[in-house]
């Protein structure tokens, strides 16, 4: 289940960076990483979900790719802190997690789920722990950077 749900969330990150940003990327899994993977300033989307499942995705990456993405998809320079940056992340965090939720509530098993807004953590140093979660990881590339998307189901359930 977790596995599905990590790869719809992967597409679906991979198919809006293409369309909003003409940028091509490519993913695949990796093996789970909490506390944060990226060294240095890092940006994180944080997302909940509720429903049949509850669980988090929390989108990661470096300062630099958060701002090459952010400058992609409002098709201007911007400053390495810029608020724009992080307004564009947070809206793509919700259009692809809305994509891939969409996308599994309408599947066979129609778990109900329900996003939360984003929240955009910024920071030297983030240390993200989920105590009974098991998670999942996958890293999306693009030839401006690399993204990790983490997906947390509650409960510790292998999935």
């Amino acid at each position: 289940m977790g596995g599905e749900y990590l790869a719809n969330l992967a597409d679906s990150l991979v198919t809006v960076m293409d369309k909003m940003a003409g940028l091509t990327c490519e993913w695949s899994e990796k093996a789970p990483q909490l506390p944060a993977i990226t060294e240095g300033v890092t940006v994180v989307s944080l997302l909940g979900f509720t429903g049949a499942e509850k669980g988090r995705v929390v989108m990661e990456m470096d300062i630099e790719t958060a701002q090459k993405i952010g400058e992609a998809l409002n098709q201007e320079e911007l400053g390495p802190f810029d608020k724009m940056i992080f307004y564009a992340l947070s809206e793509l965090s919700n259009i692809f997690c809305g994509a891939a939720i969409t996308q599994i509530n309408n599947g066979p098993r129609r778990p109900g789920l329900r996003l939360t807004p984003p929240n955009i953590l910024v920071g030297e140093g983030l240390e993200i722990f989920g105590e009974r979660a098991h998670l999942e990881t996958a890293s999306v590339f693009w030839e401006g950077g690399l993204i990790y998307i983490h997906l947390s189901l509650e409960g510790g359930a292998a999935l």
